[in-house]
């Protein structure tokens, strides 16, 4: 079997399917583990890229060496992670980053960012060292299909593990068996056992980690606190991200927007309910107490609906007038024929990108005019369409005023009031003229020229100002080029590959590879 092993198709296949799994697992594992790093985890694809082509390069030289830095590196990685618990913060006034108020990290620190893709570049360039070679050992067409081949079967293995939502302890066990076998296929030193010993170290580091019961979704790492006597609370990544309060028929709401449109129209019935973002329930729970007949409740993450499902003292989704649906909210709105007397959405924020090769969040495109206007044409007669959350700044409450003036052509009804993390808000709209019969709190509508530019689908950015890239990405992006120039200049140098080998017409090719790759991520991602 040994033999098997060390055949240069085997070997490259196997090459080929662990660096995608291992790109894949850490596109998954550091974002959980580094918070906010999830809004910029493109920036981690890019590494693995730049770490792939500089491994291939270094590996001119260094394919054949006994001891292979990955194990090494790998448990540097994952220890420092761990134990250090990096964070990426950014304050800025004209972008908005969900969670960032309720962060108990240090001040902004723009040292984690690039920190994070030096390793992940370190880490996949010790992983694709004898990738070159094997793909020169055969003749190319032969090569680039028996890489793609290992590509698609890492990937296919990432996934499936994903759809069973395995946990880290999982991923990384399965890593150190596709380590074993690629170790296997070299010959044994006394260097292999020191990598071993990495491995099972890096292993013991994540099992001991996945103790702490947390869950994994599909895009998060969620945690339950669960304090004697009040409301348990879920966070994700490590940022509280929504709590499952009960309702208090005689008391007022733990937070006013829950039960603010039952406030402004007092004897209204609603007969038929959309809830997008319902997540753990509370919003259900509290339109199922003001008598609404029926309720579609919408929510992405199938853990979190999980956890409101056994764990909200309300039990909302068990009742038989709720109907649950694990969708994106703007696809259930482009599927589904019903029209609703109330649409809400109930704090659809996200703290993760659509895509790891796109700086789009999950719920961007629940809040462009093309979405609101979806939402409009979905109410039945004089149904109403309600949004709430924790603006924190005034231009983005202007914003969105400014959209739903647009789209419904009437004037939407606003409170505003404080909150512990920020401005907090309750926006109404209707096609028709809604007219306040209960406790109002009423803002004062924003003037036309206060409002920044609405989000559209062709610019889907709801929590930037303006229409420009923000300077600390463009800083980002120069530090990406600066690091892929010196790295790949001190690789061509270390290897003697003479600087007339660089070709424009490879390079253009490969700067256009990634230029449709984004975007063809970003536009699959949302069908």
């Amino acid at each position: 079997m040994f033999f098997v092993l060390r055949r240069p198709e085997v070997r490259l296949v196997l090459t080929s399917g662990t660096l995608l799994y291992v790109e894949l697992v850490l596109l998954r594992w550091i974002p959980a583990n580094v918070t906010y790093i999830g809004f910029f985890s493109n920036f981690l694809l890019m590494a693995s890229f730049l770490g792939i082509g500089i491994g291939i390069l270094l590996g001119r030289r260094f394919a054949g060496v006994a001891w292979s830095p990955f194990p090494g590196l790998l448990l540097l990685v994952v220890g420092l992670i761990q134990s250090a618990k990096l964070d990426v913060q950014f304050r800025a006034s004209d972008e908005i980053f969900f969670g960032l108020a309720e962060s108990h990290a240090a001040d902004t620190n723009f040292v984690v960012l690039p920190l994070v893709f030096v390793l992940v570049a370190a880490v996949m360039a010790a992983l694709a060292l004898p990738l070159g070679s094997l793909l020169r050992a055969m003749p190319p067409l032969r090569a680039y299909a028996l890489d793609i081949v290992g590509s698609i079967g890492g990937i296919a293995l990432f996934t499936g593990l994903s759809v069973l939502s395995s946990q880290p302890p999982v991923w990384f066990g399965i890593l150190a068996l596709l380590l074993g076998g690629l170790a296997l296929a070299r010959r044994m030193t006394r260097f292999t056992l020191v990598n071993a010993a990495f491995v099972l170290a890096t292993c013991a580091l994540v099992i001991g980690a996945a103790a702490s019961g947390d869950l994994w979704s599909p895009y998060y790492r969620i945690s339950v606190q669960r304090p004697a006597g009040s409301d348990a609370t879920i966070s994700v990544n490590g940022i509280p991200h929504q709590a499952m309060h009960a309702v208090q028929r005689d008391q007022p709401a733990a937070e006013p927007f829950y039960d603010q449109i039952y406030e402004w129209f007092p004897g209204r019935r609603f007969g038929h309910a959309l809830v997008v973002g319902a997540g753990s329930g509370t919003d259900t729970a509290y339109a199922l107490a003001n008598k609404v007949e029926s309720i579609d409740a919408v929510e992405i993450d199938p853990r979190i609906l999980e956890l409101g499902e056994r764990e909200h003292p309300d039990h909302p989704y068990s009742d038989p007038r709720v109907r649950e649906h694990v969708d994106d909210g703007r696809a259930f709105l482009r599927s589904s024929p019903d029209r609703y007397d109330l649409i809400v959405f109930a704090l659809p924020d996200s703290l993760t990108l659509v895509s790891t090769s796109a700086n789009v969040r999950l719920e961007s495109f629940l809040f462009t005019r093309e979405a609101f206007a979806s939402a409009r044409d979905h109410l039945a007669p004089n149904g109403v369409f309600v949004l709430y959350n924790y603006y924190r700044q005034p231009w983005l409450l202007a914003k969105i005023e400014g959209m739903l003036s647009d789209v419904f052509e009437t004037a939407p009804l606003v409170r505003e009031y404080n909150a512990p993390i920020g401005s907090a808000a309750v926006l109404a709209a209707s096609p028709t003229a809604l007219p306040v019969s209960g406790q109002a709190s009423l803002a004062s509508a924003a003037t036309p020229g206060e409002r920044p530019a609405a989000a559209t689908d062709d610019w889907p950015f709801l929590y930037l100002r303006d229409r420009n890239i923000a300077p600390y990405y463009l800083l980002a992006l120069a530090f990406v080029v600066l690091i892929a120039g010196i790295a790949t200049l001190l690789a061509a140098r270390l290897v003697a590959a003479p600087v007339g080998a660089f070709s424009p017409h490879f390079f253009l090719l490969g700067t256009a590879f990634l230029l449709l790759e984004t975007r063809s991520l970003t536009i699959f991602s949302l069908l």
